[in-house]
């Protein structure tokens, strides 16, 4: 699902909107051309300060 974002541009008093896509969409994509089966993995490396 694609979201769009907006924001006030305070130099040219103008709204700007952003496209952005959530992870959950991405990541579908990515399963989408890189499978699983094919050997394709997500790692996440979580670290604390």
């Amino acid at each position: 699902m694609t979201v769009f974002i907006e924001r006030k541009n305070k130099k040219t008093n103008t709204i700007e909107k952003s496209a952005y896509e959530t992870v959950a969409e991405r990541v579908r994509k990515f399963r989408k051309v890189c499978p699983i089966q094919d050997g394709w993995a997500l790692l996440t490396e979580i670290t604390f300060p």
